[in-house]
């Protein structure tokens, strides 16, 4: 998992378009999306890739920005994310993590944290994001 993978399909639902990629213009097919590249045409299932060479979108679709993208977005709302990494034996061996999260636009700013449980990146990026979204914060 790269801060620059593309976030997943869940991620994208729940952001619903609030965020868009300045590094690639993929994005997620929500419907059946028919999609003219050059000469051809192209049918995209729900939940697939449309790669950004793509000239027509007929149908529904989500951006579909890098984790990368998503932190930097929530950057210049004045949120900051700190993540503390942890090798587990009891994940099959892959990293996990801790966060904390914190808006400095107010004095006190530490909204909340997971630190006596782990999680995956891509869970605990899903989980913030609901999080903040029930707070009101984006």
């Amino acid at each position: 998992m790269r801060l620059t993978d593309t976030i997943d399909f869940e991620l994208a639902k729940i952001l619903d378009n609030k965020v868009a990629s300045t590094f690639t213009e993929n994005r997620y097919a929500v419907t059946e999306c028919t999609v003219t590249c050059g000469d051809g045409t192209e049918i995209f299932k729900p939940q697939e890739i449309i790669p950004e060479y793509a000239e027509y979108i007929y149908g529904d679709t989500l951006f579909a920005p890098t984790y990368a993208e998503v932190i930097d977005w929530l950057f210049d709302k004045g949120i900051v994310i700190e993540f503390q990494p942890f090798f587990t034996f009891a994940l099959a061996e892959h990293v996990a993590y801790c966060y904390k999260v914190y808006d400095f636009n107010v004095e006190n700013s530490l909204m909340f944290q997971l630190v006596d449980e782990m999680s995956s990146f891509r869970l605990a990026m899903r989980d913030i994001i609901k999080k903040l979204i029930e707070l009101g914060k984006i």
